[in-house]
Protein backbone atom coordinates (compact mmCIF):
# COMPACT_ATOMS: atom_id res chain seq x y z
CA UNK A 1 0.00 0.00 0.00
CA UNK A 2 2.85 2.52 1.03
CA UNK A 3 4.81 2.29 -2.12
CA UNK A 4 1.41 3.01 -4.24
CA UNK A 5 0.38 5.89 -2.31
CA UNK A 6 3.00 8.42 -4.71
CA UNK A 7 1.92 7.34 -7.40
CA UNK A 8 -2.15 7.45 -6.90
CA UNK A 9 -1.46 10.95 -5.35
CA UNK A 10 0.13 11.53 -9.13
CA UNK A 11 -2.38 9.90 -10.69
CA UNK A 12 -5.00 11.76 -8.27
CA UNK A 13 -3.31 15.18 -9.24
CA UNK A 14 -2.94 14.91 -13.14
CA UNK A 15 -6.75 14.02 -12.96
CA UNK A 16 -7.99 17.26 -11.30
CA UNK A 17 -5.96 19.20 -13.27
CA UNK A 18 -7.99 17.69 -16.69
CA UNK A 19 -11.14 19.36 -14.66
CA UNK A 20 -12.15 22.75 -16.46
CA UNK A 21 -11.77 25.74 -13.94
CA UNK A 22 -14.75 27.83 -14.15
CA UNK A 23 -13.47 31.03 -12.92
CA UNK A 24 -11.87 31.56 -16.30
CA UNK A 25 -15.20 31.41 -17.95
CA UNK A 26 -17.63 34.31 -18.06
CA UNK A 27 -21.26 33.11 -16.45
CA UNK A 28 -23.88 33.70 -18.97
CA UNK A 29 -26.05 36.81 -17.77
CA UNK A 30 -29.50 34.35 -17.97
CA UNK A 31 -27.90 32.30 -15.23
CA UNK A 32 -27.05 35.13 -13.21
CA UNK A 33 -30.38 36.49 -13.12
CA UNK A 34 -31.46 33.02 -12.11
CA UNK A 35 -29.32 32.73 -9.15
CA UNK A 36 -28.92 36.35 -7.62
CA UNK A 37 -25.49 36.00 -5.26
CA UNK A 38 -25.95 36.71 -1.57
CA UNK A 39 -24.15 39.57 0.24
CA UNK A 40 -21.45 38.93 1.92
CA UNK A 41 -22.40 38.10 6.05
CA UNK A 42 -20.45 40.73 8.18
CA UNK A 43 -18.97 39.01 11.05
CA UNK A 44 -19.40 40.96 14.47
CA UNK A 45 -16.60 41.05 16.71
CA UNK A 46 -17.66 38.59 19.69
CA UNK A 47 -19.00 40.95 22.55
CA UNK A 48 -16.85 40.45 25.70
CA UNK A 49 -18.65 38.62 28.64
CA UNK A 50 -19.90 40.92 31.25
CA UNK A 51 -18.81 41.12 35.17
CA UNK A 52 -20.96 39.78 37.45
CA UNK A 53 -22.47 42.03 39.91
CA UNK A 54 -20.40 40.55 42.70
CA UNK A 55 -16.84 41.25 40.65
CA UNK A 56 -18.51 45.04 39.74
CA UNK A 57 -19.47 45.65 43.60
CA UNK A 58 -15.66 44.16 44.71
CA UNK A 59 -13.72 46.45 41.57
CA UNK A 60 -16.16 50.05 43.10
CA UNK A 61 -14.28 51.95 44.87
CA UNK A 62 -14.46 51.72 48.85
CA UNK A 63 -16.83 53.69 50.18
CA UNK A 64 -19.37 54.70 46.98
CA UNK A 65 -22.73 53.10 46.40
CA UNK A 66 -23.88 52.28 43.68
CA UNK A 67 -26.82 50.28 42.16
CA UNK A 68 -26.31 47.74 39.64
CA UNK A 69 -29.36 47.21 37.00
CA UNK A 70 -29.41 44.90 34.13
CA UNK A 71 -25.12 44.49 35.12
CA UNK A 72 -24.89 47.94 34.69
CA UNK A 73 -24.02 50.17 37.57
CA UNK A 74 -25.92 53.12 38.21
CA UNK A 75 -25.09 56.16 40.85
CA UNK A 76 -27.72 56.52 43.48
CA UNK A 77 -30.06 59.55 43.57
CA UNK A 78 -30.76 59.79 47.37
CA UNK A 79 -29.14 63.06 47.42
CA UNK A 80 -30.83 64.32 45.01
CA UNK A 81 -34.05 63.02 46.14
CA UNK A 82 -33.33 64.15 49.84
CA UNK A 83 -32.29 67.63 48.48
CA UNK A 84 -35.52 68.31 46.41
CA UNK A 85 -37.66 66.91 49.76
CA UNK A 86 -35.96 69.34 51.90
CA UNK A 87 -36.51 72.44 49.51
CA UNK A 88 -40.59 71.11 49.19
CA UNK A 89 -40.99 70.94 53.04
CA UNK A 90 -39.34 74.12 53.43
CA UNK A 91 -41.50 75.72 51.11
CA UNK A 92 -44.59 73.97 52.20
CA UNK A 93 -44.09 73.95 55.67
CA UNK A 94 -41.10 75.63 56.92
CA UNK A 95 -41.50 78.85 55.67
CA UNK A 96 -44.98 79.27 56.85
CA UNK A 97 -44.26 78.07 60.42
CA UNK A 98 -40.91 80.68 59.94
CA UNK A 99 -43.77 83.13 59.00
CA UNK A 100 -46.24 82.41 61.46
CA UNK A 101 -43.38 82.55 64.37
CA UNK A 102 -42.51 86.38 63.45
CA UNK A 103 -46.47 87.27 63.37
CA UNK A 104 -47.11 85.13 66.74
CA UNK A 105 -43.83 87.03 68.39
CA UNK A 106 -45.13 90.46 67.53
CA UNK A 107 -48.23 90.31 69.26
CA UNK A 108 -48.51 91.97 72.27
CA UNK A 109 -48.70 90.07 75.57
CA UNK A 110 -51.04 90.92 78.59
CA UNK A 111 -49.42 89.32 82.37
CA UNK A 112 -52.16 87.49 83.19
CA UNK A 113 -51.29 84.20 83.10
CA UNK A 114 -51.04 83.94 87.17
CA UNK A 115 -55.23 84.83 87.05
CA UNK A 116 -56.08 82.36 84.66
CA UNK A 117 -57.13 79.01 85.54
CA UNK A 118 -56.55 75.53 84.19
CA UNK A 119 -58.60 74.47 81.59
CA UNK A 120 -61.78 71.97 81.87
CA UNK A 121 -61.60 68.66 81.92
CA UNK A 122 -63.72 68.98 78.30
CA UNK A 123 -62.49 71.97 76.61
CA UNK A 124 -60.85 75.26 76.95
CA UNK A 125 -62.71 78.80 77.50
CA UNK A 126 -61.62 81.83 75.74
CA UNK A 127 -62.59 85.07 76.92
CA UNK A 128 -62.57 87.50 73.73
CA UNK A 129 -62.82 90.93 74.48
CA UNK A 130 -63.56 93.88 71.59
CA UNK A 131 -62.16 97.24 72.96
CA UNK A 132 -63.74 100.37 71.78
CA UNK A 133 -59.99 101.93 71.05
CA UNK A 134 -60.10 104.66 68.29
CA UNK A 135 -56.04 104.53 68.34
CA UNK A 136 -54.92 104.05 65.05
CA UNK A 137 -58.00 104.68 63.10
CA UNK A 138 -57.26 106.72 60.16
CA UNK A 139 -59.56 109.97 59.55
CA UNK A 140 -60.14 109.10 56.23
CA UNK A 141 -61.83 105.85 57.08
CA UNK A 142 -65.61 105.64 55.99
CA UNK A 143 -67.62 106.55 58.77
CA UNK A 144 -64.81 107.86 61.10
CA UNK A 145 -66.20 110.53 62.44
CA UNK A 146 -68.53 108.12 63.58
CA UNK A 147 -66.51 105.66 64.60
CA UNK A 148 -63.91 108.17 66.26
CA UNK A 149 -66.36 111.06 67.45
CA UNK A 150 -69.58 109.93 68.34
CA UNK A 151 -71.27 107.03 69.85
CA UNK A 152 -74.09 107.66 72.25
CA UNK A 153 -73.72 111.31 72.01
CA UNK A 154 -71.33 114.23 70.66
CA UNK A 155 -69.02 114.35 73.09
CA UNK A 156 -65.68 112.55 71.51
CA UNK A 157 -64.53 109.32 72.79
CA UNK A 158 -61.06 108.98 74.07
CA UNK A 159 -59.30 106.07 75.71
CA UNK A 160 -60.13 102.02 75.69
CA UNK A 161 -63.24 100.60 76.93
CA UNK A 162 -65.19 97.52 76.45
CA UNK A 163 -67.37 97.21 73.68
CA UNK A 164 -68.00 93.39 73.41
CA UNK A 165 -67.19 90.74 75.48
CA UNK A 166 -67.83 86.85 74.67
CA UNK A 167 -66.64 83.47 76.08
CA UNK A 168 -65.82 81.06 73.19
CA UNK A 169 -65.70 77.08 74.45
CA UNK A 170 -63.92 75.02 72.61
CA UNK A 171 -65.01 71.13 73.23
CA UNK A 172 -62.61 68.40 73.36
CA UNK A 173 -65.00 66.57 70.94
CA UNK A 174 -64.56 69.33 68.31
CA UNK A 175 -67.72 71.48 69.10
CA UNK A 176 -67.47 74.96 70.11
CA UNK A 177 -69.73 77.94 71.77
CA UNK A 178 -70.30 81.18 72.05
CA UNK A 179 -71.35 82.77 75.14
CA UNK A 180 -72.12 86.67 74.99
CA UNK A 181 -71.81 88.54 78.48
CA UNK A 182 -73.82 91.69 78.05
CA UNK A 183 -71.98 94.77 78.55
CA UNK A 184 -75.09 96.06 80.91
CA UNK A 185 -74.64 92.83 82.86
CA UNK A 186 -75.33 93.99 86.84
CA UNK A 187 -72.45 92.16 88.90
CA UNK A 188 -69.57 92.73 92.05
CA UNK A 189 -66.78 93.89 90.20
CA UNK A 190 -63.67 92.15 91.05
CA UNK A 191 -64.82 91.28 94.51
CA UNK A 192 -66.37 94.59 94.97
CA UNK A 193 -69.33 96.75 94.26
CA UNK A 194 -71.70 96.23 91.75
CA UNK A 195 -71.41 97.34 88.32
CA UNK A 196 -71.98 96.97 84.89
CA UNK A 197 -69.47 93.97 83.98
CA UNK A 198 -67.98 96.43 81.11
CA UNK A 199 -66.62 98.40 83.72
CA UNK A 200 -64.80 96.28 85.11
CA UNK A 201 -62.06 96.44 82.15
CA UNK A 202 -61.19 99.73 83.36
CA UNK A 203 -58.91 98.25 85.70
CA UNK A 204 -57.72 95.88 83.87
CA UNK A 205 -57.79 92.59 82.52
CA UNK A 206 -57.13 91.06 85.42
CA UNK A 207 -60.12 92.38 87.09
CA UNK A 208 -62.32 91.47 84.03
CA UNK A 209 -60.99 87.58 84.47
CA UNK A 210 -61.65 87.83 87.95
CA UNK A 211 -64.84 88.99 87.97
CA UNK A 212 -66.17 86.72 85.02
CA UNK A 213 -64.06 83.49 87.24
CA UNK A 214 -65.79 84.62 90.41
CA UNK A 215 -68.93 86.02 89.95
CA UNK A 216 -70.37 83.29 87.00
CA UNK A 217 -67.71 80.84 88.45
CA UNK A 218 -66.49 80.31 84.40
CA UNK A 219 -62.64 79.23 83.94
CA UNK A 220 -60.86 81.56 81.97
CA UNK A 221 -57.87 79.75 80.05
CA UNK A 222 -57.04 82.04 77.57
CA UNK A 223 -57.20 85.78 77.25
CA UNK A 224 -57.76 87.59 73.99
CA UNK A 225 -58.45 91.25 73.01
CA UNK A 226 -58.72 93.31 69.90
CA UNK A 227 -59.65 96.35 69.28
CA UNK A 228 -61.35 98.31 66.58
CA UNK A 229 -58.18 98.62 63.77
CA UNK A 230 -57.94 95.25 64.18
CA UNK A 231 -61.26 94.52 63.48
CA UNK A 232 -61.44 96.79 60.16
CA UNK A 233 -57.95 94.80 59.21
CA UNK A 234 -58.77 91.36 59.10
CA UNK A 235 -62.59 92.16 58.03
CA UNK A 236 -60.33 93.92 54.89
CA UNK A 237 -58.19 90.74 54.30
CA UNK A 238 -60.89 88.31 54.04
CA UNK A 239 -62.60 90.67 51.79
CA UNK A 240 -65.64 91.21 53.46
CA UNK A 241 -68.11 89.20 55.44
CA UNK A 242 -71.69 87.64 54.58
CA UNK A 243 -74.61 88.12 56.76
CA UNK A 244 -78.28 87.34 55.93
CA UNK A 245 -80.75 90.42 57.07
CA UNK A 246 -85.07 89.73 57.27
CA UNK A 247 -85.37 93.76 56.46
CA UNK A 248 -83.71 96.82 55.14
CA UNK A 249 -81.68 98.30 58.08
CA UNK A 250 -80.20 100.94 60.06
CA UNK A 251 -78.59 102.81 62.80
CA UNK A 252 -77.25 106.76 62.47
CA UNK A 253 -75.58 106.26 65.98
CA UNK A 254 -73.14 103.54 64.50
CA UNK A 255 -73.45 104.62 60.77
CA UNK A 256 -74.80 101.07 59.77
CA UNK A 257 -76.82 101.43 56.19
CA UNK A 258 -78.29 97.86 54.99
CA UNK A 259 -80.99 99.13 52.01
CA UNK A 260 -81.62 95.77 51.15
CA UNK A 261 -82.68 92.53 52.63
CA UNK A 262 -81.29 88.80 52.41
CA UNK A 263 -77.68 88.19 51.99
CA UNK A 264 -75.62 90.93 52.38
CA UNK A 265 -71.54 91.56 52.13
CA UNK A 266 -70.20 93.80 54.94
CA UNK A 267 -67.55 95.99 54.47
CA UNK A 268 -64.87 96.82 57.28
CA UNK A 269 -66.90 99.62 58.25
CA UNK A 270 -70.12 98.26 58.00
CA UNK A 271 -69.24 95.28 59.69
CA UNK A 272 -68.00 97.56 62.35
CA UNK A 273 -71.59 99.62 62.41
CA UNK A 274 -73.46 95.99 62.35
CA UNK A 275 -71.83 94.71 65.84
CA UNK A 276 -71.79 98.35 67.37
CA UNK A 277 -75.12 98.96 66.58
CA UNK A 278 -77.34 99.44 69.80
CA UNK A 279 -80.34 101.38 68.04
CA UNK A 280 -80.69 98.80 64.93
CA UNK A 281 -83.46 99.95 63.16
CA UNK A 282 -85.66 98.33 60.58
CA UNK A 283 -87.80 99.12 57.60
CA UNK A 284 -90.52 96.67 58.10
CA UNK A 285 -93.42 97.29 55.27
CA UNK A 286 -92.73 100.86 55.29
CA UNK A 287 -92.08 101.53 58.95
CA UNK A 288 -89.37 102.20 60.67
CA UNK A 289 -88.61 99.99 63.75
CA UNK A 290 -85.88 100.28 66.35
CA UNK A 291 -85.03 97.14 68.22
CA UNK A 292 -85.75 97.10 71.57
CA UNK A 293 -84.12 94.79 73.24
CA UNK A 294 -81.01 96.81 73.05
CA UNK A 295 -77.79 95.09 74.23
CA UNK A 296 -79.63 91.64 74.34
CA UNK A 297 -80.10 92.08 70.52
CA UNK A 298 -76.87 93.25 69.79
CA UNK A 299 -75.57 90.25 71.65
CA UNK A 300 -77.26 88.17 68.72
CA UNK A 301 -76.08 90.19 66.17
CA UNK A 302 -72.60 89.82 67.44
CA UNK A 303 -72.74 86.35 67.80
CA UNK A 304 -74.02 85.83 64.14
CA UNK A 305 -71.13 88.09 62.57
CA UNK A 306 -68.32 85.89 64.50
CA UNK A 307 -70.05 82.93 63.36
CA UNK A 308 -70.08 84.34 59.39
CA UNK A 309 -66.49 85.37 59.91
CA UNK A 310 -65.20 82.53 61.38
CA UNK A 311 -66.31 80.62 58.55
CA UNK A 312 -65.40 83.08 56.10
CA UNK A 313 -61.53 83.00 57.95
CA UNK A 314 -61.61 79.04 57.80
CA UNK A 315 -61.78 78.85 53.90
CA UNK A 316 -58.82 80.71 52.98
CA UNK A 317 -55.93 78.98 51.82
CA UNK A 318 -54.27 81.50 49.67
CA UNK A 319 -51.06 82.30 51.79
CA UNK A 320 -51.22 85.59 50.68
CA UNK A 321 -54.70 86.02 52.71
CA UNK A 322 -53.69 84.32 55.77
CA UNK A 323 -50.41 86.48 55.71
CA UNK A 324 -52.70 89.62 55.49
CA UNK A 325 -54.83 88.16 58.03
CA UNK A 326 -51.90 87.48 60.66
CA UNK A 327 -50.64 91.41 59.73
CA UNK A 328 -54.15 92.69 60.94
CA UNK A 329 -54.06 90.72 63.81
CA UNK A 330 -50.78 90.85 65.01
CA UNK A 331 -50.87 94.60 65.30
CA UNK A 332 -54.32 94.92 67.13
CA UNK A 333 -54.24 92.06 69.15
CA UNK A 334 -53.11 91.17 72.74
CA UNK A 335 -52.89 88.13 74.35
CA UNK A 336 -52.19 86.22 77.27
CA UNK A 337 -48.88 85.51 78.24
CA UNK A 338 -49.54 81.38 78.85
CA UNK A 339 -50.44 80.82 75.07
CA UNK A 340 -47.91 79.56 72.99
CA UNK A 341 -47.89 78.79 69.30
CA UNK A 342 -49.00 75.38 69.97
CA UNK A 343 -51.98 76.81 71.70
CA UNK A 344 -52.50 79.15 69.04
CA UNK A 345 -52.41 76.73 66.13
CA UNK A 346 -54.94 74.48 68.22
CA UNK A 347 -57.29 77.19 68.71
CA UNK A 348 -57.22 78.22 65.14
CA UNK A 349 -57.76 74.42 64.29
CA UNK A 350 -60.54 73.82 65.95
CA UNK A 351 -62.36 77.14 65.07
CA UNK A 352 -61.78 76.47 61.27
CA UNK A 353 -63.25 72.86 61.55
CA UNK A 354 -66.15 73.92 63.78
CA UNK A 355 -69.06 76.10 63.07
CA UNK A 356 -69.80 77.71 66.96
CA UNK A 357 -73.04 76.94 68.69
CA UNK A 358 -74.92 80.42 69.68
CA UNK A 359 -75.79 80.28 73.39
CA UNK A 360 -77.51 83.20 75.36
CA UNK A 361 -77.32 84.39 78.67
CA UNK A 362 -80.77 84.02 80.87
CA UNK A 363 -81.15 87.67 81.49
CA UNK A 364 -83.72 90.04 82.64
CA UNK A 365 -83.99 93.94 82.62
CA UNK A 366 -83.85 95.48 86.23
CA UNK A 367 -83.65 99.64 87.13
CA UNK A 368 -80.60 100.17 89.79
CA UNK A 369 -79.66 103.82 90.97
CA UNK A 370 -81.53 105.04 87.62
CA UNK A 371 -79.68 102.78 85.56
CA UNK A 372 -81.12 100.22 82.70
CA UNK A 373 -79.34 97.20 84.18
CA UNK A 374 -79.74 93.09 83.13
CA UNK A 375 -79.44 90.87 86.33
CA UNK A 376 -78.73 86.85 85.99
CA UNK A 377 -82.18 85.16 86.50
CA UNK A 378 -82.89 81.25 87.67
CA UNK A 379 -81.91 79.63 85.03
CA UNK A 380 -78.69 81.24 84.31
CA UNK A 381 -76.81 78.68 86.33
CA UNK A 382 -77.87 75.96 83.82
CA UNK A 383 -76.68 77.73 80.84
CA UNK A 384 -73.47 78.44 82.29
CA UNK A 385 -73.20 75.29 83.20
CA UNK A 386 -72.39 74.54 79.69
CA UNK A 387 -68.93 76.65 80.14
CA UNK A 388 -67.88 74.83 82.76
CA UNK A 389 -69.23 77.01 85.54
CA UNK A 390 -70.19 75.86 89.28
CA UNK A 391 -72.70 78.64 89.96
CA UNK A 392 -75.47 77.53 91.20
Amino acid sequence: MSDQQPGNREDFRARLAKIPQFDDQPIEPAWEQEHPVASPRVRRPQRQAQPTWQEERAASPAGEQTEFVSGRPRRRRWPLVLGLLFVIVAAVIIVPLFRARQIFDSVERVAVAETLSPPPIDGVNLLLVGTDSRDGIDGETTNAGLIIGRDEGEAPITGERTDTLMVLRLQEDGSAKFLSLPRDLWLPIDGGEPQRINTAFNDGPTALINTVQSELQIPITHYVQIDLVGFIGLVDAVGGVEVTIENPAFDTRSGLDLPQAGTVTLDSTQALAYVRSRFYTEIINGVEVTDGTSDLGRVQRQQAFMRALFAKVAAQRNPRVLDQMGSALASAVVIDDATSLSDAFSIANTIRTTNPESVVLPTRNATIGGRAVLELTEEAPAVLAQFGSSLN
